[in-house]
């Protein structure tokens, strides 16, 4: 930078042709790539040479009479620094902004894992321990329905099977949760978070669940991945409680221009435009891809299977 604008200050004021500006695109890149020191040794070099040749009798001014020599020079000096400071300051300014969106979203990210943990905690005090509760008072009443002499395969005694069977299925989903909660289950990388998912989820004997996908991270920011992470752990959960399939697989793949996850089972399928036990998960799926600005869609027939394929695009979503 130095050697360019000292080589077209010295070109200017070598000839007396009007060419004085020539050295403009020189300022303009000291201070757009330099910023204001840049900018502020770019004017010094151009100053010093524009007065020196000048006061020599050289350059475009040299024809003049006096008093126009030394107006027209410091003229020359002033637009000159006037716009590569003002080019300088907006450099600056954009370079200020940037730091503190970085710093807000730095802020944004610590108060996200505040309540994530604040929401933990409460889950753990709140819920957590009420169905803990519950499976208490249910093993109890087994025990006082056996003790009284009621038949053991009786109504009564089915339903206080069947709900303790719930309540501990719903005490598994909440510790998870709480696990997720207190820490970012993408922390590693989207497909490292779903296939440990995959191997901690309680699925029922028969069904095997593949997750294939690239080893390095994604080139998206940690919430998308997140949000990529809710779906597919929603679509997970639905092929476990409702598709009775034996494969499921779960396929992340990093396109040129966008990243493609899909989950896919053999199970029985469903018609999805029509009611079906599971529904608000759909609608959640949808919502959290419309969140990220992606595109789902989901396939299935009765007998058919299922395929919940999401796309997301990664211009939009580039990390910084």
């Amino acid at each position: 930078m130095i050697a360019v604008v000292t080589a077209l200050s010295f070109i200017v004021f070598s000839t007396e042709e009007p060419i004085r500006y020539t050295v403009f695109p020189a300022l303009i890149w000291a201070a757009f790539r330099f910023g204001a020191p840049g900018a502020t040794l770019a004017i010094a070099i151009t100053t010093c040479v524009a007065i020196v040749e000048t006061a020599h009798d050289l350059g475009p001014f040299s024809e003049q009479p006096i008093d126009h020599q030394t107006l027209s020079t410091q003229l020359y000096i002033w637009v000159s620094a006037l716009t590569t400071l003002f080019l300088s300051g907006l450099v600056s300014e954009r370079e200020r902004a940037t730091r503190q969106l970085a710093e807000a979203r730095r802020t944004e990210g610590a108060r996200a894992v505040e309540e994530r943990r604040r929401i933990a905690r409460d889950l753990h005090d709140s819920v957590s321990q009420a169905l803990f509760s519950t499976v208490l008072h249910t093993r109890t009443a087994q025990k006082t329905l056996a003790r009284d002499g009621g038949d053991p395969s009786g109504r009564v005694e089915r339903a206080l099977g069947t709900i303790g069977d719930l309540t501990r299925d719903v005490q598994g989903e909440i510790r998870s949760l709480i696990h997720e909660l207190r820490r970012e289950p993408v922390h590693d990388g989207l497909v490292a978070a779903l296939a440990r998912h995959s191997y901690e989820l309680d699925a029922p004997d028969g069904l095997t669940i593949e997750v294939r996908g690239p080893e390095s991270r994604l080139a998206l920011p940690q919430q998308v991945e997140a949000q990529l992470f809710a779906i597919g752990r929603e679509a997970l959960a639905n092929v476990v409680r409702h598709a009775d399939a034996t494969v499921a697989c779960v396929r992340v793949e990093a396109q040129r221009e966008q990243i493609v996850v899909e989950i896919s089972d053999d199970g029985r399928g469903f018609d999805p435009s029509n009611g079906h036990p599971g529904h608000f998960g759909l609608e959640s799926m949808r919502s959290r891809t419309a969140e990220i600005d992606g595109r789902i869609a989901i396939a299935s027939a009765p007998g058919h299977g299922t395929r919940v394929r999401v796309r997301v695009p990664i211009g939009r979503h580039a990390p910084r």
